[in-house]
């Protein structure tokens, strides 16, 4: 994958804090801004709060980018994607 690595570390909707679509949606669009002026590349990993409609919303928009969005299956690659990371955005 291109450099800079952005790892990306999204949660979900909690006690504190409502993660909704149009603030993941903000959030894409974010990245997909970074990736445009800087090249480089996107892990993310969301959690099972992140929920399938915010992470198919993410899939959607940095479609097209340098980007690798864990699907749920498997180990969550947490830690793969810190440590390979230039910057970590979260």
């Amino acid at each position: 994958m291109p450099r800079p690595i952005l790892s990306v570390l999204i949660g979900g909707t909690s006690k504190a804090y409502r993660l909704t679509l149009g603030r993941l949606g903000e959030i894409a669009e974010m990245l997909a801004a970074i990736l445009r002026t800087d090249g480089g590349s996107v892990l993310l990993t969301g959690s099972r709060r992140t929920g399938a409609p915010g992470l198919a919303l993410l899939r959607r928009r940095l479609r097209g980018f340098s980007a690798a969005i864990w699907d749920g299956s498997g180990d969550n690659p947490y830690f793969a994607y810190l440590a390979l990371a230039d910057a970590l955005y979260w």
